[in-house]
């Protein structure tokens, strides 16, 4: 009896806590529908260090080897003139690149792959080019055959 007593206890005091922390932070997590839950999308959770659900470069500049890492749904942010390179595109890669200051900033496909800007096929391996316009920012999603850019502004053909 006493020990059924003490598992009482236990699962008790765990499906307490459980509700509490998911009521505590129903802003931060999701319900997967599965049993399990994860952070919602845009959050960080902490635990001795903060991990973001977004890939973040910051402050970079000249020549740039973007890791496939970023291309998945991450964020790369150029502090100075600079070129960064896709890695070789993967269906549903997508990236956005920041320019934050006054000066040329460039996206390279990997390769001889393809931009698409404003609608059209840029040559394979040309970049996009933002022409010191800062705090402009382009979004490329790979659709398996090109780099379609989103978000053009003062992006241009830089190219090769």
């Amino acid at each position: 009896m006493k020990k059924l007593s003490a598992l009482f206890i236990l699962a008790f005091l765990f499906f307490s806590w459980t509700l509490l922390v998911a009521s505590v932070q129903d802003d931060l997590w999701q319900d997967n529908g599965d049993g399990s839950i994860s952070p919602r999308s845009g959050k960080s959770v902490t635990m001795g260090a903060t991990y973001s659900l977004v890939p973040v470069l910051t402050g970079q500049s000249g020549a740039v080897n973007i890791d496939a890492a970023y291309c998945k749904n991450g964020y790369v942010e150029f502090s100075g003139a600079g070129t960064g390179t896709l890695p070789a595109g993967v269906a549903g890669y997508a990236i956005t690149v920041r320019n934050v200051g006054a000066h040329a900033v460039s996206v390279k496909p990997n390769g001889v792959e393809t931009l698409t800007l404003n609608g059209t096929a840029l040559a394979g391996g040309n970049k996009a080019t933002n022409t010191s316009t800062a705090n402009d920012s382009i979004t490329l999603i790979y659709t398996g055959t090109t780099w379609v850019i989103i978000g053009t502004s003062t992006w241009t053909d830089g190219g090769a």
